[in-house]
């Protein structure tokens, strides 16, 4: 008796219909297995017998677990949050600064970098002025300033410039 196509396009969709169901299964298991192993990725996936590529194709293609992964990830940082404000509250200077110079920015908290010259009060000059003062300098002055410079041992012919410096020609 032959077999209609009917029933066995029926039977071809149930299979991947469950197999589909298996799948979300798993997906639901690693995010658990996630949060229960402290968000360890290479454990979970591993203990699961999951290939981190099988799990990055989840990611880009299945935008319902993107952004089941994305809340657990969130979780994540509401956990470093949490741990942050404790140690915050016990004085913890390095967090203190963290925080400060984050958090902190328009109050005119920010981490700077300054040029320390071993000279008290030599009046140097910030990194922007430096650029825009040297901007200025014909090419003249641009060659006596490199000619100091290697007077002083701070460079020599060929660092870097083919010319073998600023504004020197070759021969």
């Amino acid at each position: 008796m032959p077999v209609k196509k009917s029933s066995v396009a029926g039977k071809v969709v149930a299979i991947q219909q469950e197999q589909s169901a298996n799948i979300d299964n798993l997906k639901d298991k690693v995010l658990h297995g996630l949060v229960k192993n402290g968000f360890d990725m290479p454990k979970t996936l591993k203990s699961m017998g999951i290939p981190y590529k099988q799990f990055w194709a989840w990611l880009e293609d299945d935008p319902t677990f993107n952004s089941r992964w994305l809340a657990v990830r969130e979780s994540i940082v509401d956990l470093a949050e949490k741990v942050v404000v404790e140690k915050l509250k016990k004085g913890d200077s390095a967090i203190v600064k963290m925080v400060i110079t984050t958090l902190g920015q328009n109050r005119g908290y920010r981490t700077t970098k300054e040029i320390i010259t071993g000279k008290p009060d030599s009046g140097g000059m910030d990194r922007g002025k430096m650029i825009d003062a040297l901007s200025k300098l014909t090419g003249e002055e641009i060659e006596q300033l490199a000619l100091i410079a290697e007077k002083l041992g701070g460079g020599h012919k060929g660092s870097g410039n083919p010319s073998g410096g600023p504004g020197r020609k070759t021969a």
